[in-house]
């Protein structure tokens, strides 16, 4: 299974990307010059803006925790121009991001999902306000890129986040109320709940979820 990358009339395999871009191939040949401007060989720079998008929700946490995933991906790759933006119930939109983007001096912009699967919200709802967002800015191209879940990387993070719990959080003995990083994440819930975020009957406390196990 040879995973394919999106392109304007559907998904592209490695081998047409190949075929597409063998013109950027003179930069690995011996009469490449480095000191000459890459406007010389007739390649016109381009500045990408990246726009990660997730799903949005109402409590601030989760729309900041975006922002941090931005940041990280800003310090990893170097890239001057990475915007977040939620598809719905916060800001900044898809819209607000990649006028963002061109107002950094983006000529073309990349939207990465940050979802898991290639559901509706993915396949249909991101690309429709992607292109409603870029119809403003037509000298500027656009695409949108696989979901995070149809990364080969999957499996090392899954892994991982295997291995952490098993170092830091052991499963414990059953009775006992300490549900390590699970725990926390139910203390977290329910501060939220306690702060107005959410609506809908209580939900079970800690203790007595971890007396149901």
């Amino acid at each position: 299974f040879a995973l394919a990358l999106p392109c304007a009339f559907g998904f592209e395999t490695a081998s047409r990307r190949s075929s597409r871009f063998s013109h950027l191939r003179r930069f690995s040949e011996p009469d490449f010059d480095p000191r000459v401007s890459p406007h010389e060989y007739g390649v016109v720079e381009n500045t990408v803006g990246i726009i990660i998008v997730d799903h949005g929700s109402k409590r601030e946490a989760a729309n900041l925790r975006l922002d941090e995933v931005v940041d990280s991906v800003k310090r990893f790759s170097g890239r001057q121009i990475v915007e977040a933006a939620h598809m719905e119930l916060a800001a900044p939109s898809i819209k607000d991001a990649y006028s963002t983007c061109v107002e950094k001096g983006a000529t073309s912009v990349i939207v990465h999902p940050f979802f898991l699967s290639p559901g509706r919200h993915v396949t249909e709802d991101i690309p429709q306000l992607v292109s409603e967002a870029a119809s403003h800015f037509p000298d500027v191209p656009y695409q949108v890129t696989l979901p995070l879940g149809a990364s080969s990387m999957i499996p090392n993070l899954i892994e991982e986040a295997l291995a952490t719990t098993l170092q830091f959080y052991p499963p414990s003995a059953a009775g006992q109320p300490d549900m390590g990083f699970l725990g926390e994440i139910l203390r977290l819930a329910q501060e939220t709940q306690g702060e107005g975020g959410s609506v809908g009957p209580p939900r079970a406390s800690i203790e007595e979820l971890a007396g149901d196990q």
